[in-house]
């Protein structure tokens, strides 16, 4: 059995129905829709509601399609609204569902059909209501300056405010879990450091113990020699690191060169011990490589030149593997340099001997120092 019609309704009830579901526009779309004459006037939105509720009084076309226009708005909350909803709107003049006030008098009305009274019942819940509304309405009205309606549309900005917020608050509390994961990584590192810190300073230990069990071992003339060995290439390296920047390697070759002219290397004697002793001289000025050539060469020995450019810290250590005695000028090398092929040459157990410059002059009075001591070394061994 289907329930009441429009036209079957009180004209109160209908004309709160209509009332709450249509404005002033979709009422102006209705009476196109529906075709109602108002013989050419331009209706006001009172006018418009009190004739369509005349036209919803009586069955006529026209009031069976504002049936089917009603039914089909209503329809989403068909079987949403309970008995227990009714009782409360009747009894406390409230609901407490999210059903549209029109769908919900709609719906309680045609379900209510053999109820005659239930229409006066809900009317009169409704009634109360509307002056509580009408109330509401005049304060908004009299505090907002005649214009209430931009309650609606502050309250949506506030809304659409709130929704930023909470998306910006979002993304701070993931901002702040990066945050702390990073910190959590970056004490993870300050552990490494720590514990590498800790290795280095066992590791220090350790050499300082090993360099004093050799300081015991070795004979006092070398740890001397090595002593001042150690102090001149501090002082060089210290002097380095204070200049603003190495002198122009042609102003060098040339202060060389002429250092070759005034001062002649005297004829060195060829040392029988040492012949064969492949001498490796890394670095130094290029063009002065034939003058430090002939200056090994007249004592026997073979000579090997490497300008010093390694990008690699492999290639130094292949360099000295493959020599015997190892010569580096501190003046054009750089300090890690220097650092990189004593490292080498400790490794590889072979003699590495630092000079103030790359003269040729100072090169030959160091070769034959130390040729002088190492052939001493060997006839001492063969004796």
């Amino acid at each position: 059995m289907t329930g009441k019609r429009i036209w079957e309704m009180q004209p109160f009830t209908v004309c709160r129905i209509l009332g709450l579901a249509f404005n002033e526009m979709e009422l102006k779309k209705l009476f196109r829709e529906l075709k109602i004459s108002h013989n050419g006037d331009l209706l006001q939105a009172s006018a418009m509601h009190q004739q369509l509720i005349d036209v919803c009084t009586n069955k006529t076309q026209a009031s069976k399609n504002m049936d089917a226009v009603l039914n089909k708005r209503f329809e989403p909350y068909k079987g949403k609204i309970k008995n227990q909803d009714i009782v409360k709107l009747i009894e406390h003049g409230k609901i407490c569902t999210d059903i549209p006030l029109p769908a919900f008098i709609w719906f309680a009305v045609q379900d209510q059909r053999e109820d005659n009274n239930i229409e006066e019942q809900i009317i009169a819940a409704i009634h109360i209501k509307e002056h509580e509304a009408l109330r509401f309405y005049d304060e908004l009205s009299r505090t907002l300056h005649n214009n209430p309606e931009c309650v609606l549309s502050e309250l949506n900005n506030a809304i659409s405010v709130n929704e930023r917020l909470e998306k910006n608050l979002n993304r701070l509390k993931k901002r702040l879990e990066t945050v702390r994961s990073e910190m959590d990584t970056m004490k993870e590192g300050k552990l490494e450091i720590t514990h590498a810190l800790q290795e280095m300073q066992e590791s220090n230990e350790q050499l300082k113990a090993e360099t004093k069990k050799v300081e015991n071992e070795t004979a006092p003339e070398q740890i001397k020699y090595l002593k001042k060995e150690r102090d001149l290439l501090i002082r060089e390296v210290k002097q380095l690191t204070e200049k603003l920047g190495v002198e122009d390697t042609k102003s060098a070759v040339s202060e060389n060169e002429k250092d070759v002219e005034e001062m002649p290397i005297e004829e060195s004697k060829e040392c029988p011990y040492m012949r064969g002793v492949k001498v490796m001289y890394i670095g130094g000025v290029e063009p002065l490589a034939p003058h430090y050539r002939g200056l090994v060469e007249s004592f026997g020995c073979n000579f090997c030149y490497h300008p010093g450019h390694c990008p690699q810290k492999s290639e130094i250590r292949n360099i000295v593997g493959r020599t015997d005695m190892v010569f580096c000028p501190v003046d054009i090398n750089s300090h890690n340099a220097c650092r990189h092929i004593k490292k080498a040459c400790k490794q590889k157990g072979i003699p590495c001997f630092f000079l103030r410059s790359s003269g040729v002059t100072t090169f030959k009075k160091s070769l034959e120092d130390h040729l002088q001591f190492t052939a001493g070394s060997l006839v001492s061994q063969e004796s």
